[in-house]
């Protein structure tokens, strides 16, 4: 193990050790360092047309009918349906010596009758590229990693009691859940219109139990921080959600007390729900597939380093839970895949969208790119984002508390190494502070291994 250029230092000993530069010289290194390219090239299709991704609300405005419709067909093959096909995928020669090239029509392709044909895309592939606003209406299994299967609705004909859970996958119906929520039809969610959330199972037994917090669930899902939830925030906590309401079950039971009291309220998936959910999600797609008779190899259970990486993968800033700010950044926000949001995927994202006054006004967002940005990359990555979503009172620096509940590392040596302390507000971390535990963070084991404060 050794810790990056701009963080190198030598102990008195001659081992090394983990320590910031000057932030002047930080900040140099750290804007030098290359950006993703910017614009992710995708677009929401319905049977009629495509058009490319404008605003924060179209992410998540699947077309009902042009799904639905969809759904109706064996995944692997989506990028047959003639639905898709009115898309204008690319196509590629099937034959002779042009084979895998791109062709318009059987002509570019040596003349070989019904040569040209097209491109074979992933579920995942057809879903990001040509359907980026039905993203919320599946669910990635992560593998196996060529083509990773994706968990939806489908067909279930006449054996609806055997996959009573299907309904739950159905994204068509997140808007007439989201108007029984809706009491006063303002088009967003109080605190007290958004506690009928908890009234069902699982989410009643897991509050009654301890082990989930209506507040924090309700200020982890207020993406934009306007204290409301609107519609697209409440569908990316439904689909974060949803395997816990398909498995009945939630995380682990913690030693250390509540559950509920703890890092995020609750409101996390651990190790143990990933295994549950993935198993659960198999055993769903296994009796789809066998009940419309088709191929039943398309899905399986992981292997257990594609599990592990699963839970790896979604974890993106390694402390052992999985939040609702990494899924939404990771399965909407991040559009291409990058792991860091440029200015085009950032003013898509629901961080950006306008606020809502309590006189119904809107105003611009609350935070903006150059908030996000703290070492003026020129991109943001999830533990820039994670700096805003931590500081609940909204004062622009993160207390102690606040540090514990946004499930920062435990050991309480972490936060007071870097807090400020300067008397104003109290110990707290401000951005410049920061800066200084990023650069810890991506020095430490950490990022590679749960963090483990008995290390």
């Amino acid at each position: 193990f050794s810790c990056p250029l701009l963080l190198n230092s030598l102990r008195m000993d001659g081992t090394m050790k983990c320590g910031p530069l000057p932030l002047s010289m930080a900040i140099l290194i750290m804007l030098a360092s290359p950006s993703v390219t910017f614009g992710a090239g995708a677009q929401c299709c319905d049977q009629s047309s495509c058009s490319p991704l404008r605003d924060p609300k179209q992410l998540f405005q699947c077309t009902n009918t042009t799904w639905s419709q969809l759904t109706q067909t064996f995944p692997p093959a989506w990028y047959l349906d003639p639905i898709v096909a009115n898309f204008g995928m690319p196509k590629q020669c099937s034959q002779g010596n042009r084979t895998f090239l791109n062709c318009t029509t059987d002509s570019d392709c040596g003349g070989f009758s019904g040569a040209c044909v097209p491109k074979v895309l992933s579920p995942l592939n057809v879903v990001n590229k040509y359907m980026a606003c039905c993203r919320h209406c599946v669910w990635n299994m992560q593998f196996p990693m060529g083509s990773p299967i994706q968990v939806t609705i489908g067909p279930v004909k006449n054996s609806s009691n055997e996959l009573f859970m299907i309904p739950l996958l159905d994204c068509t119906t997140f808007p007439s859940e989201w108007s029984s929520l809706d009491l006063n039809k303002d088009k967003y969610l109080s605190d007290v219109e958004f506690s009928a959330f908890f009234t069902s199972l699982p989410n009643r037994q897991l509050v009654a139990q301890g082990m989930l917090n209506p507040s924090a669930v309700l200020r982890a899902a207020d993406l934009n921080s306007d204290r409301l939830l609107s519609y697209e925030e409440y569908v990316a906590l439904r689909h974060f959600w949803t395997p816990v309401l398909i498995s009945n079950s939630g995380p682990a039971p913690s030693a250390d007390g509540a559950i509920a009291d703890g890092p995020l309220g609750g409101l996390f998936w651990d190790e143990e729900m990933v295994s549950v959910w993935v198993t659960t999600a198999n055993n769903i797609l296994l009796r789809l597939y066998i009940l419309n008779a088709w191929n039943s190899a398309a899905t399986r259970e992981p292997l257990p380093g594609e599990e592990l990486d699963f839970a790896k993968s979604a974890d993106l800033d390694g402390s052992g839970r999985i939040s609702l700010e990494e899924h939404y950044f990771r399965t909407f926000a991040d559009i291409d895949g990058s792991g860091e949001l440029d200015p085009a995927e950032f003013r898509l994202s629901l961080y950006a969208d306008n606020l809502t006054l309590a006189n119904g006004t809107r105003r611009a967002a609350r935070y903006g790119f150059a908030d996000h940005d703290v070492d003026r990359s020129g991109t943001v990555s999830f533990l820039e984002r994670k700096r805003l979503a931590a500081d609940a009172n909204l004062d622009g620096a993160i207390d102690a508390d606040e540090w514990r509940a946004a499930d920062f590392p435990r050991d309480p040596e972490v936060f007071a190494q870097h807090a400020a302390g300067n008397g104003t507000i109290g110990d707290s971390i401000g951005r410049t502070e920061y800066l200084y535990y990023m650069m810890y963070d991506y020095c430490t084991l950490g990022r590679w291994q749960r963090y483990n404060p008995a290390n």
